[in-house]
C-alpha cells in the first residue's frame, strides 16, 4: 500500500507538472481491486488533469466510478499465447 500511494504522489507531481503530454498509470486498476490504493484518490487525480494532457489507466477491473472520465474504455483477453506450447518468455517480448 506504501508503494501504490508513493507511486500515485508522484503521478500527481508529474501531472501538474505540465512537463508531458502521455502519462500512463500501469496497472493502477489492479491496484485499485485490490484496495492498495482508494478509488477517491485515483478518481482525484483525474479530476486534476489537464486537457491537454493523455492519461491512460491500465489493468483490469476498472472501477465503473471513473468510467465517466474515460475517452476509452477497452479490453483486452488472450485468446492464444505461444507460452501455451511451452515457449518460455522471450526477452524483449514478455520480459
Amino acid at each position: 500500500k506504501k508503494a501504490a500511494c508513493s507511486a500515485l504522489a508522484y503521478a500527481k507531481r508529474a501531472l501538474c507538472s505540465k512537463k508531458y503530454d502521455l502519462i500512463v498509470l500501469d496497472e493502477v486498476n489492479c491496484a485499485l481491486k485490490c484496495k492498495l490504493l482508494s478509488t477517491t484518490a485515483v478518481e482525484s487525480l483525474v479530476r486534476k488533469k489537464p486537457s491537454a494532457l493523455y492519461l491512460v489507466l491500465t489493468g483490469r477491473g476498472a472501477p465503473r466510478k471513473l468510467y465517466r472520465y474515460a475517452d476509452c474504455i477497452s479490453e483486452v483477453k488472450e485468446i492464444k499465447h505461444h507460452f501455451h506450447a511451452g515457449v518460455p518468455a522471450q526477452k524483449g517480448i514478455e520480459c
